[in-house]
């Protein structure tokens, strides 16, 4: 590829990353909304094809065919599931924006951030927009704006959702502010860690349980893989998952389960259990092809006479990734999720080394992963225009790095 074509797709790919908080602002286009994040995707778009008509460019998915198979099939388990509940012009939107623009924006991020530098580039480049949001948000500007019981949205739909922003960025800092240490050069060490410092301080400021939850066990995922050896991880994992059974079996033992089912507890955990219930029964009666794309709160509100008075009423999505995605794409798009984030996992665990500080961004890029998968757990980090281009862009890169490492052999 033209290597001024490479530097303005490459270009407008950062800008993406520019444009996230600002993710849900669109105009109409002939009655069609099309996002700010989708402008610079259509155009890299266009300049990538042209370059592949050319013969200038280079397009390869044989290193990743069963990756992109498994998003193949959540792509279209989604349109699947929504033809299914009727399709309308709301979910053609959504499959645009959930799923075809960001998996191109994952797509061509594998193709253009092959190298190594280009990638910790981007890492750069996506910490620094997060800083800069952070920044903003703890300022008593005008457009940031805090809930009635005192937690930070900024600018954003709601603290879980600002939650989400933040996440990456933390864990990238503390990856960044490690490796400088580890290079001797410990001021710009301690420059980073003071930017990290500043994005916990505005994650806890949104008083997100589970993305406060999430990065803490992303930090420990970062540090454990540093510092210690694949067997000693396994081990250490092997002991957490024996309590985290052992504390599940006295939960239902002391009936827990069944008293936040019934509203007797009122938290958001109960809330929370309240809505898993409910998504099972949808299940129960969709369990193929699922409820379609933004129909959930529709078929929540229809249950409500099987259950309890629920504790939340304005509920988009069930707040967990497993149910949200079976919901929303039906079982083929289960099946294409679990394949990709399967393959993305695999592949970062086989190319850990012992020490793992010396795999470099691989670290990262699992702890991203796992910090994404546990918050999943209690909400959806996905099914939003911003969520769904962040996700690809972090399997864009895992996948990028395989791809060159691929192109290394073959050579």
């Amino acid at each position: 590829m033209n290597i001024l074509v490479e530097k303005i797709i490459r270009t407008l790919l950062f800008s993406v990353v520019v444009l996230l908080p600002f993710a849900q602002v669109g105009v109409s286009v002939s009655g069609v909304p099309i996002y700010l994040p989708e402008f610079p995707i259509g155009i890299a778009v266009v300049l990538y094809g042209v370059s592949l008509y050319r013969g200038k460019g280079s397009f390869r998915l044989t290193s990743l065919r069963l990756e992109w198979f498994g998003a193949g099939l959540f792509f279209l388990g989604a349109v699947y599931s929504s033809i299914s509940a009727g399709m309308n012009i709301q979910e053609l939107g959504s499959i645009k924006s959930w799923f075809l623009f960001p998996m191109v924006f994952g797509l061509l991020v594998s193709q253009v951030f092959r190298e190594q530098r280009a990638r910790e580039r981007m890492l750069s480049f996506w910490f620094a927009v997060t800083v800069c949001i952070a920044g903003i948000s703890v300022l008593p500007l005008p457009f940031i704006h805090w809930t009635y019981d005192g937690r930070l949205t900024s600018f954003f739909t709601s603290p879980n959702h600002l939650a989400f922003f933040f996440e990456p960025g933390v864990l990238i800092g503390t990856y960044v502010s490690l490796k400088s240490v580890k290079k001797r050069m410990v001021r710009q060490g301690m420059f980073f860690f003071i930017e990290t410092a500043l994005i916990f301080f505005a994650l806890f400021e949104t008083k997100s349980e589970g993305g406060l939850l999430s990065v803490l066990f992303g930090l420990i995922t970062l540090l454990s893989f540093a510092f210690l050896s694949k067997k000693q991880i396994i081990r250490c994992a092997a002991w957490v998952s024996v309590a985290i059974v052992f504390l599940i079996g006295v939960c239902f033992y002391a009936g827990i389960p069944e008293r936040l089912g019934t509203g007797e507890i009122r938290n958001s955990l109960a809330s929370r259990v309240m809505i898993w219930n409910a998504s099972i029964r949808m299940l129960q009666m969709h369990p193929l092809s699922g409820i379609g794309l933004r129909t959930f709160e529709r078929e929540y509100l229809a249950l409500q006479p099987e259950f309890p008075p629920y504790l939340e009423w304005a509920v988009p999505h069930p707040h967990n990734l497993v149910l949200a995605i079976w919901l929303q794409t039906g079982i083929v798009g289960l099946f294409g999720g679990i394949l990709l984030i399967g393959s993305a996992l695999r592949l970062l665990w086989r190319k850990i080394g012992n020490p793992g500080i010396a795999s470099g961004e691989n670290i990262l890029f699992i702890a991203l992963l796992v910090t994404v998968l546990l918050h999943g757990s209690v909400d959806t980090p996905f099914f939003r225009n911003d969520l769904s281009l962040q996700l690809f862009l972090l399997l864009g890169l895992i996948f990028a790095s395989k791809m060159m490492k691929d192109m290394e052999k073959k050579s």
